[in-house]
């Protein structure tokens, strides 16, 4: 196909009316010559398309695999947290009900009563058999019926609730309520830090709390940057 379609340029110069002074030995042969640089260009540009397909091929499957690494991590996480809903839902009241605002087949919401606050997740199909342990309702099941928090609401619940577990320990640990302080750290945004000192005590609150996570002494570390 390369031949014949040179040989119709190297045709359609040779007789075009401007060459028509020329002999036919130089007609055919300044045709030839520009036969050939019509093909070089031609060429040229089929092995441009060429490469350019070779590389845009190249990109999408470089594309595809990163997108699959990325899904592949996105699932990881998926499954770790919901190993994480499973202890949780060992240790607090939970329910799993159908998803209604997944068009997808299979999903569910962990509902998690966190000391009367509800927190709630989704789980994926390919999760369920993480928590199928936590106990499975109806999607209108009052237990199942969210109370419109929102991600951020959830989390700020479960902050309270880390604090009171907090708070508590400090109490077990010196025998009883009215022998400490109980003041939380004035600052949110974490509000899980409580004065584990006497009642009237003088200067500084003492977190006991922060003692064991980070060994900081009190209140004014906290708000330097040491918590």
């Amino acid at each position: 196909m390369t031949e014949d379609l040179r040989a119709r340029v190297a045709d359609a110069i040779a007789y075009h009316p401007s060459n028509r002074g020329a002999s036919l030995e130089q007609r055919e042969r300044v045709a030839g010559v520009l036969a050939d640089a019509v093909m070089a260009v031609v060429e040229a540009e089929q092995h441009v398309v060429a490469h350019n397909a070779a590389a845009a091929d190249s990109h999408a499957e470089e594309a595809l695999r990163i997108a699959e690494r990325a899904e592949a991590e996105r699932d990881a996480a998926y499954r770790e947290r919901a190993q994480l809903l499973a202890l949780l839902a060992a240790h607090y009241p939970a329910v799993l009900a159908p998803a209604p605002d997944v068009e997808e087949p299979g999903w569910q919401i962990l509902y998690l009563d966190l000391a009367g606050r509800q927190c709630s997740w989704h789980i994926a199909p390919a999760d369920a058999a993480v928590v199928a342990t936590v106990p499975q309702v109806d999607a209108d099941d009052p237990r199942a019926a969210w109370d419109g928090h929102s991600t951020e609401e959830k989390y700020r619940r479960i902050a309270e609730r880390i604090g009171e577990m907090w708070r508590q320990r400090a109490v077990d640990a010196l025998g009883n309520d009215e022998a400490i302080c109980g003041d939380p750290r004035p600052e949110p945004p974490e509000n899980d830090c409580w004065c584990t000192l006497p009642p009237g005590h003088g200067g500084e609150h003492q977190c006991g709390p922060c003692t064991e996570r980070h060994g900081a002494p009190g209140w004014a570390d906290e708000e330097a940057g040491r918590g």
